[in-house]
């Protein structure tokens, strides 16, 4: 009778080691991929869902050219992930995110210091006031807005990121 050839099981106690260890680190990798993504929509000067959006360009241009939604950089860097146990939030603390996000109407009150107009007849002395302003902001989407489902790329590349973790470890066995 031929000898049978011994088969060794893998070690499955390291495998759910290895599972265990990247469930808990999962939510921080969901962060970090939608942070990043989320970011690049500077870079594109729009925001992709199944095709790019571009964001509207500014109206008034001052003698040096910069890319649309950005002065500081405070909105771009403002971007974080908060990990909630089973729920990754992304979030920003700016306020003015919220209505670069989604657009809107805006209406504020001015204050307009006493100054004096010069014209081609001469000048005219402007007391101080306040004055009323009505602004429509353009939607300049950067990120996913809540209540909606995510981008279908960003989609795409979770799933992508979680099928690479999980055949690491596989062929670990």
């Amino acid at each position: 009778m031929p000898r049978q050839k011994r088969v060794d099981f893998p070690n499955f106690s390291n495998i759910q080691a290895d599972i265990n260890f990247f469930v808990k680190k999962l939510p921080d990798l969901v962060g970090n991929t939608a942070v990043n993504f989320y970011k690049d929509s500077w870079n594109r000067e729009g925001f992709i869902d199944t095709k790019i959006s571009k964001w509207k360009p500014r109206k008034r241009t001052t003698g040096k050219q910069r890319r649309i939604l950005v002065k500081s950089g405070r909105l771009r860097r403002s971007l974080r992930y908060r990990n909630l146990s089973r729920v990754v939030a992304i979030f920003t603390d700016v306020p003015y995110a919220q209505v670069h996000n989604e657009g809107g109407k805006l209406t504020a009150r001015q204050k307009v210091k006493a100054h004096t107009r010069k014209t081609k007849r001469g000048s005219t002395t402007v007391k101080s006031h306040i004055r009323n302003v009505n602004f429509t902001m353009p939607q300049r989407q950067f990120m996913d807005v809540p209540g909606k489902p995510i981008s279908r790329l960003l989609q795409r590349r979770i799933i992508a990121l979680t099928e690479r973790a999980i055949e690491k470890i596989i062929n670990k066995m």
